[in-house]
């Protein structure tokens, strides 16, 4: 598959790939697949799956939500479930485009990591948004005074979270894809630096972005 970065003027269309012109070099049509953090909600990346909507095509992009048949205010940690709805999305769009762009927002984007692992996905571009590469008990401190008394998950739930994300940080990933690490310079949840780590998991190329004034939300 070829391997372009849909931030790049010209190199990626949505439904407009169909108008290209055909003297040139095809328009590669790609695909969204954009997931939020375990207790965040489809809502909170609304608007980035919005201006992609604009900006291409809403028929390719998908924003998955993780339970969207619960109610509860602390949903249980369902690590199969989850990614086998981030691979459906995934499988979704496979007939559709030429490639897949997986946005992963905080813990969205380990799940993500963990399913091109399982489902062996090569992504046209991967980002991650605040994603941690490992998390400890000041994590723990963190998410206690972040997370809003209704979104709070039982200590068993978090448990299952933190082996994830251990887990899924000794992967290395051996398929050539570019990724973006994008960090807020005041997130009050996971510590630019946190983010960061991410780039020695990679042999594609990796580009960190630090958003000024940037908080995890």
């Amino acid at each position: 598959t070829a391997q372009a970065d849909p931030t790049e003027s010209g190199a990626v269309s949505g439904s407009r790939a169909a108008r290209a012109d055909p003297g040139k070099a095809p328009i590669m049509k790609v695909g969204f697949v954009i997931v939020h953090g375990y207790t965040g909600a489809q809502e909170d990346l609304a608007p980035i799956c919005n201006q992609l909507c604009v900006h291409f095509d809403e028929r390719t992009t998908i924003s998955v939500d993780l339970y969207p048949d619960s109610e509860r205010q602390a949903p249980e940690f369902g690590q199969d479930a989850f990614e086998s709805r981030i691979a459906a999305a995934a499988r979704q769009l496979e007939s559709k485009t030429d490639g897949i762009v997986f946005i992963g927002h905080s813990t969205g984007g380990t799940l993500i990591l963990s399913c091109l692992k399982r489902f062996n996905l090569r992504p046209v571009l991967l980002i991650l948004a605040g994603t941690p590469k490992q998390v400890d008990m000041s994590f723990l401190e963190r998410w206690e005074s972040h997370a809003s008394d209704k979104k709070k998950p039982a200590l068993t739930q978090l448990a299952k979270l933190i082996s994830m994300i251990n887990t899924v940080s000794k992967y290395r990933f051996s398929k050539d894809f570019p990724v973006l690490l994008l960090a807020g310079e005041r997130d009050e949840l996971v510590p630019p630096a946190a983010v960061f780590k991410w780039d020695s998991a990679f042999c594609g190329q990796v580009r960190r972005i630090l958003v000024p004034g940037g908080t995890h939300h």
